[in-house]
């Protein structure tokens, strides 16, 4: 009685990140980091670690189009990135997407008077940062050839800074403090960073394997 063959194990080539997705992740950092400066820099009396970034487009805020169109544009940076990080697992980059659409929708529903927060404007964003905090954790590969930035401990890791970022922020606007502003800002930062890392990690030479069992 002869008996079947055990499945093997291949190593095939993950698919290439698109090099307009390393464009796009690298203007969402740059975006934001330049929208934040020139707007506070537009608004009289704004500091940056008291004031949370969404003072900067509250519907009675001086040229809040600044900052809106920044937002909107890193939300818009993130959908395309998406959209060319093939490597990563397709739940990580629905997710990504998802959360890049709600960044627009969130810049799209200011607060109506800076310094208070209303339900359209505070629901969009928590929709945009569940997303983006949860997006590295599920992008992640299994195998021995697969981008380091992918490895499930990694993605985790990243994850769960951007959930305690989060719970920061969130704990700075319900205790009312005096560094809303470094609380949100830190948040953004995090999430627009991690896309272009991401894309680095996936397009150095010799990190482009995953396991495919089955020998097909």
């Amino acid at each position: 009685m002869t008996t079947a063959p055990l499945p093997t194990t291949r190593e095939v080539p993950l698919r290439h990140t698109a090099s307009w997705a390393a464009a796009s992740a690298t203007l969402a950092p740059v975006v934001l980091v330049l929208g934040w400066w020139y707007a506070g820099a537009l608004a009289s009396g704004y500091d940056r670690v008291a004031h949370p970034l969404s003072d900067l487009w509250a519907s009675d805020a001086p040229n809040r189009w600044v900052m809106a169109v920044a937002v909107g544009l890193v939300g818009a940076c993130h959908v395309v990135t998406a959209t060319g990080l093939r490597p990563v697992d397709p739940t990580g980059r629905w997710l990504l997407a998802v959360g890049g659409g709600f960044m627009m929708l969130w810049a799209a529903t200011p607060n109506h008077v800076a310094g208070r927060y209303f339900l359209g404007h505070t629901f969009s964003g928590g929709l945009t940062f569940f997303c983006l905090a949860l997006w590295a954790a599920v992008s992640a590969r299994n195998g021995p050839h697969v981008p380091a930035v992918l490895h499930r401990p990694v993605a985790a890791a990243v994850s769960i800074v951007a959930v305690l970022l989060l719970l920061t922020m969130v704990f700075g606007i319900l205790g009312d403090t005096a560094d809303q502003g470094l609380r949100e800002g830190a948040l953004l930062l995090w999430t627009a960073l991690w896309p272009l890392v991401v894309v680095i990690g996936c397009r150095r030479p010799g990190s482009m394997a995953q396991p495919d069992r089955g020998g097909r």
